[in-house]
């Protein structure tokens, strides 16, 4: 896929996500993390859009880390305290599409194979360049 429609499809997709979030706020600043959490999850799960596989793996792994230490995603937490929406889930695919098609394992342990193929992935495409 041509470099340009890849981005044009990755800020597509960020945008897009972006406005199906309901966050509702006054806080500039919670506005804006929220937006980079949703920037953030995008290079997370579509890796193959920006193909910066070794951030991709770095980000990943960060980011399992943070789940296995904290109850919940630390953005998340920063974000519904500047916007004052504790326990609020952060809205990304994953939150949208778990809610239509809902699943009995828990959200966790979905992020978590989802992100182990996400790392087979990158791993993969670093391997193999």
């Amino acid at each position: 896929m041509i470099v340009s429609l890849k981005f044009f499809t990755f800020c597509f997709l960020t945008l897009f996500e972006v406005y199906l979030d309901d966050l509702k706020s006054d806080s500039i600043t919670g506005l804006s993390l929220n937006f980079f959490h949703h920037i953030f999850a995008c290079i997370v799960f579509f890796p193959f859009l920006h193909g910066f596989y070794k951030l991709h793996l770095c980000l990943v792994l960060l980011t399992i880390v943070n789940w296995s230490l904290c109850k919940n995603c630390i953005l998340s937490e920063i974000v519904n305290n500047y916007c004052n929406t504790p326990g609020r889930k952060f809205q990304n695919y994953h939150y949208f599409i778990t809610n239509a098609y809902p699943i009995n394992v828990s959200t966790k342990n979905q992020m978590i194979s989802l992100l182990t193929i996400l790392i087979l992935f990158s791993t993969y495409k670093i391997i193999h360049y």
